[in-house]
Formats: structure tokens, sequence, C-alpha cells
């Protein structure tokens, strides 16, 4: 399939004039997906979102468990672990239950509370992104 796709550009490529649009995407070297308006390495979620996946990581090494462990109770890749703790990936309120109960502490109300406590006392980063909203001078 890869070897038809690949015979297909080049294709298309040979029969594009040089200057056209077309044949500026097909000879760009950058990876597939790439974006220059949202860089690679920039986490796509607000501060707040930090702190639930640092919360995360230190339930889950405190019940000393890896993230292959987690990764195997919950039925998914060591990978899609690896995002969701980097913050590249998020997780719904569902599904982070399902990951407290496979790390074994601590229960939905005691992170929340944990996450509510850590947002109250805010970083500058947090603080920054909840900045209320400016009004017009009149």
């Amino acid at each position: 399939m890869l070897a038809r796709v690949l015979a297909a550009a080049h294709s298309i490529r040979a029969q594009a004039p040089n200057n056209s649009p077309i044949s500026n995407i097909l000879s760009s070297h950058r990876p597939l997906g790439h974006n220059d308006a949202w860089p690679m390495s920039q986490k796509p979620f607000p501060p707040p979102y930090g702190i639930l996946t640092e919360l995360l990581v230190t339930a889950r090494r405190s019940a000393g468990v890896t993230q292959k462990v987690l990764a195997e109770r919950l039925s998914i890749g060591q990978s899609s672990v690896s995002k969701v703790e980097r913050g590249l990936q998020r997780l719904d309120l569902v599904e982070l239950q399902r990951w407290l109960s496979a790390i074994g502490q601590p229960s939905l109300t005691q992170f929340a509370a944990a996450f509510e406590d850590r947002l109250v006392e805010g970083t500058a980063a947090e603080r920054r992104w909840k900045r209320p909203s400016r009004t017009a001078k009149r």
C-alpha cells in the first residue's frame, strides 16, 4: 500500500509544473502532519492540565506502578500512558476514573480535591492562564 502511495506521489510530482502549489507540497521534506503554526514540542492544553498530569504521575509512582503495568491493566499501549502523562493526550472523566482504579489510589473524589487545592495555589503560568479579561477604556 505504501509503495502505491509513494509511486502515485512520484507520478504527480513528475506531472506538476515546477513552481505549482502541488510540487511545492510534494517536494517538502517535513514529516507528515507537520504544522509550522503549532510547534511539535509544544503542549496543546492549558496549564491546569499540567496539574492533572502531574497528579496522575505522582499517584502512579506512589502506588509503585510502572507505565507498562498501568498500560497492561488498562489494555492500552505504554505509549498511550506516556502521551497522557506528558500532556499530549487528554483523558475524559470516565477514563480518569478508570486510570485511578487501575492505579489503585486515590479515589476520584480525593484526586479531584487534590486538583482543586493545586489549582487554587496556582503557579505563575496558571495565573496568566486565568487572567481576568481587560475592559475597554471609554
